[in-house]
């Protein structure tokens, strides 16, 4: 009797990449949205996930010179889960501190309740019996993935002048290529502008 090779994995990981962009400026988007947001910005993106595993095989064999070979268990759950960001702005503009938390929380609890009785009237023919009642497998794999500029920079004059427009709400922004602003495809750059801090929240469990 067998009900050993049940297997249980948890793999979490963190994956970030270096993004380079090259800056086309901002001349060439002759269309901005842009969405003022007073206050402290959160931005809070939780799953939450529960797998239950119940292998409750029972296998009863009552036999006589014959051989019998029941196999049970091979059970299989994966649960998969991603986590977008906020992506509906092709810029976010914070004027405070930004701020970035990433969790990722994982419980795994596999329950092999396998009962195999064995009843051989005769065993001195070289018969035997064989009962597989392991080889339960419970994988878990989550990961964070993010996407980060290479280098940072301080502010330039250019760029302080549009933190202080946009702030002050002005009605029009004359185009300046020195806000190393990427323009958008779509001829309407969106921007969200934060007066206060930003907390980037990421949970997983």
């Amino acid at each position: 009797v067998r009900t050993d090779g049940n297997q249980l994995h948890n793999v979490a990981e963190f994956v970030t990449y270096d993004i380079t962009i090259g800056h086309r400026g901002a001349a060439g988007t002759p269309k901005w949205h842009v969405d003022v947001f007073r206050g402290d910005f959160y931005d809070v993106k939780a799953v939450v996930q529960f797998n239950g595993l119940d292998d409750n095989d029972r296998t009863v064999q009552t036999t006589e010179n014959t051989l019998f070979d029941a196999k049970v268990g091979g059970n299989g759950q994966s649960n998969l889960a991603q986590v977008y960001g906020f992506d509906e702005y092709d810029i976010i503009i914070i004027r405070g501190d930004y701020h970035r938390v990433d969790w990722i929380f994982q419980y795994n609890i596999v329950l092999d309740s396998d009962v195999a009785k064995l009843l051989s009237g005769d065993a001195e023919d070289g018969q035997g019996a064989e009962v597989s009642t392991g080889f339960n497998h419970l994988l878990h794999d989550a990961s964070i993935t993010t996407s980060d500029s290479a280098d940072f920079q301080a502010l330039n004059d250019a760029q302080r002048s549009l933190l202080e427009g946009l702030d002050q709400q002005v009605t029009a922004l004359r185009p300046d290529a020195a806000w190393n602003l990427t323009g958008s495809i779509t001829g309407t750059l969106k921007i969200l502008y934060v007066d206060g801090d930003y907390y980037d929240v990421n949970m997983i469990t």
